[in-house]
């Protein structure tokens, strides 16, 4: 009543042919895995590599301001305000110029496939004097 190993040449070379039907199966779930793994992550990879990220989009947008002259000596974003779409970033800056008091608006667009920044200045309000 020792150990249960069959020892027999029968006993074998069934198990060896039962280890190789399965081979195949287990390997075909592993290539379907594999593939499907790929098929997935390149549509998850794919678009997200493509585009401009909004940290991208305000570095862009904080190197146009920087070769302006003269540059900004304060750059603060509203993120409330900033939009993101498919193509674009939108960003709403207030702007204050070196040796100047004044703040200004500006409006940064970030094109998402190219990363170039536009920027727009607002116009001040135009302001009236009461008369005296």
């Amino acid at each position: 009543m020792g150990s249960m190993l069959n020892t027999s040449p029968n006993a074998s070379s069934s198990s060896n042919a039962n280890i190789a039907k399965a081979k195949p199966k287990a390997s075909a779930a592993i290539a379907l895995g594999v593939v499907a793994a790929l098929i997935g992550g390149a549509f998850v990879a794919g678009p997200a590599s493509a585009k401009t990220s909004i940290q991208g989009g305000q570095n862009a947008c904080k190197a146009a301001f920087q070769s302006q002259t003269p540059a900004p000596s304060s750059l603060r974003v509203d993120a409330n305000e900033t939009k993101a779409t498919g193509d674009t970033l939108i960003y709403a800056y207030k702007v204050k110029t070196a040796g100047d008091d004044k703040v200004a608006t500006a409006t940064c667009t970030v094109d998402r496939t190219t990363s170039a920044a536009t920027i727009t200045m607002e116009a001040a309000p135009a302001t009236t004097l009461a008369a005296r």
